[in-house]
């Protein structure tokens, strides 16, 4: 065990390793597990979300009861 700080650090150091590895053609990035999950959420978080009309009617119309 060591401490959060030199964990995260040791975890940076590693994906920055991976990340620099050569591609095969074709290939434009190289993801780490749930990293296009937290690229959406940030994006939404910044964005927002579209909603279809009927959905959001929906989600108010649960809301109020």
């Amino acid at each position: 065990m060591s401490p959060p700080d030199a964990f995260e650090r040791q975890v940076t150091q590693l994906i920055e390793r991976i990340k620099a590895t050569p591609r095969r053609p074709g290939v434009d990035d190289i993801r780490i597990p749930s990293e296009r999950a937290f690229r959406s959420r940030e994006r939404a978080l910044r964005q927002g979300l579209e909603m279809d009309r009927v959905v959001f009617d929906a989600l108010v119309a649960l809301r109020a009861r």
